[in-house]
């Protein structure tokens, strides 16, 4: 698997301490009014190709899991939101700076707003580094991707944000009591944040910052207020990222999409070469306008050894002066239309027992990439609801078609099937 590193800017009845990394954390019986797990949890984790290299999920590590119904979860035991800050605050304020991360294990149909509501819980600990646990779709391996919670400067918080946090427990000691410390300073207007910030964002209102907002409407995704279809989104990003020293990418999901959508956003950012994810959570403004990216490197001047005059930039030295491309590459395209036409073998996908739960319908655009030979050899889902993506991609692999000659040589073929889901 191709992996990308990522840095991120961005009690229960009966219940009476937590197991929480290497030592034990307290935790009220009173506090919480929550009752405990009866049964493990079901988690359906969204699926991704990209991943944080060197970041798996390791012993010790604190775990959030949300299943599909809401709630969270530590150890199987379900949590209040102002508990399970307090448990994060108290297992990860002795640890170093780079070990300061919280790992969340979130079902794929969940809505985002539910995923905010545990990235505003972390926050409010004190604390901004996280990792998604998601399945590697090759593999179907958990494997992680890391992301930083953003907070701009001054920003102006939702009132129902705030959570009041009960002070750490004091250590027992049998060295008496130290005299009384001075009066502290006012408090500061935010809680102060433990974790190191690995390396500055540029400033959110310019053009330099590239915010990508998964909307539940139309443009469902822009990129700085620009809207772009998904399967665009990779290439575009790439071309822009590749121009600049950094790579930091903003994602702005809204609370009403799936949190999957927000995963394959990250993935397709990974893919496109970022570094450094941010998630914003707060309502923020978004800068418009991005710079146009260039086709090609700049001219040199002065030209390189082995190159012709007159070459076209981004040529390769040493080229045959006059060759003309091959006449026929071997791969041709067709329409939707045209291609479906050409099946000799067609298979209609099942839908999955978790979308027909959530009472998911639409249509699926799958691409393809059929061999000589008329078998499928390549398909990936391009448009639709994640849900229904992977059944779709496994029936598409399963058509056969007529195999395609041109000149008499025979060649390659790259269309779209859609399959609409009932």
């Amino acid at each position: 698997m191709k992996r990308k590193s990522c840095r991120v800017m961005l009690g229960a009845l009966g219940l009476s301490a937590l197991l929480c990394g290497s030592g034990w954390i307290a935790v009220s019986t009173a506090a919480s009014g929550s009752s405990q797990s009866k049964k493990p949890l079901a988690i359906e984790l969204p699926k991704a190709r990209q991943s944080t290299e060197g970041a798996e999920v390791e012993t010790g590590s604190f775990i959030v899991s949300v299943p599909a119904e809401g709630g969270f979860y530590v150890g199987g035991k379900q949590l209040t939101k102002e508990i399970l800050a307090a448990a994060i605050r108290d297992a990860l304020y002795d640890r170093p700076p780079d070990e300061q991360t919280v790992y969340l294990k979130c079902s794929a149909s969940l809505k985002f707003g539910a995923v905010r509501q545990l990235l505003n819980v972390i926050r409010q600990a004190g604390h901004d580094r996280v990792r998604f646990i998601v399945e590697d779709a090759d593999t179907r391996r958990d494997t992680v991707i890391q992301a930083q919670i953003f907070e701009p400067f001054g920003i102006k918080h939702d009132p129902g944000d705030f959570i009041d946090l009960p002070p750490r427990p004091r250590e027992k000691t049998s060295q008496p009591p130290p005299p009384p410390p001075p009066p502290p300073p006012p408090p500061p207007a935010s809680v102060p944040r433990r974790a190191v910030k690995i390396s500055p964002l540029p400033a959110l209102g310019s053009t330099d910052a590239l915010v990508i907002e998964i909307n539940s409407g139309d443009p469902a995704i822009a990129l700085n207020k620009i809207g772009i279809a998904l399967p665009e989104l990779g290439s575009t990003l790439s071309r822009i990222l590749e121009q600049r020293p950094d790579k930091s990418v903003f994602i702005k999901p809204s609370r009403e999409i799936p949190y999957a959508e927000f995963i394959e956003v990250a993935d397709e950012s990974l893919a496109a070469g970022a570094e450094m994810l941010a998630i914003l959570i707060d309502e923020v403004e978004v800068p418009r306008g991005i710079p146009r990216p260039t086709r090609y490197p700049p001219a040199i001047s002065k030209g390189i050894p082995g190159s012709v005059p007159g070459g076209v930039p981004g040529g390769v030295p040493g080229g045959v002066p006059g060759g003309v491309p091959d006449e026929n590459p071997g791969i041709v395209r067709k329409s939707g239309g045209a291609l479906k036409q050409s099946a000799i073998k067609q298979v209609e996908p099942t839908t999955p027992p978790l979308a027909r739960t959530a009472q998911v319908t639409g249509p699926v655009v799958v691409e393809v990439t059929v061999d000589e030979r008329g078998d499928v050899i390549a398909a990936r889902a391009i448009m639709g609801h994640p849900l229904l993506k992977e059944a779709a991609v496994e029936a598409a692999q399963g058509w056969k078609f007529t195999p395609l000659r041109m000149r008499g040589r025979p060649v390659k073929v790259i269309g779209t099937l859609t399959f609409n889901f009932k």
